[in-house]
């Protein structure tokens, strides 16, 4: 193997950072925590949907406040697949299912297309692309 031990380990080490970022996003998204699910991103972090995008850790605390209500929807986040550029860039994709937990039946599916950053010593989102599929 071309890398080292302590390479490997850090990238191990990063890859269950970025699953850890990845878990606190849909707990954040699900109880409708908005400064915590917009603290996730980079200072001038990109959310991409249907609906539009946003940049800026203002402008998503905005938009999460008005897209998100607590307790209604639980995102599942799967399949998640990281490359990395280097030691502080990488790139992720991950499956994204929503149910609603009001007793609505339902949901939605897609996937998101992510660039990451490490700021601040942390892994962060820089810029989140969600592809909706279709309503479940």
């Amino acid at each position: 193997m071309s890398e080292d031990l302590a390479s490997r380990v850090a990238r191990l080490e990063a890859r269950a950072e970025i699953e850890e970022l990845v878990a606190r996003y849909t707990l954040h998204a699900a109880a409708a925590e908005v400064e915590a699910l917009a603290g996730l991103f980079t200072v001038d972090g990109v959310f991409h949907a249907r609906s539009g995008s946003v940049r800026g850790q203002a402008a998503l605390v905005e938009f999460f406040a008005r897209s998100l209500n607590p307790g209604t929807t639980v995102p599942i986040a799967g399949q998640i697949h990281v490359r990395f550029a280097s030691a502080e860039r990488a790139t992720l994709k991950c499956l994204m299912a929503t149910t609603f937990s009001d007793g609505k039946p339902g949901g939605f599916c897609g996937h998101y297309d992510d660039e990451l950053e490490r700021e601040g010593g942390e892994w962060k989102f820089a810029s989140r692309n969600f592809t909706f599929y279709h309503a479940v």
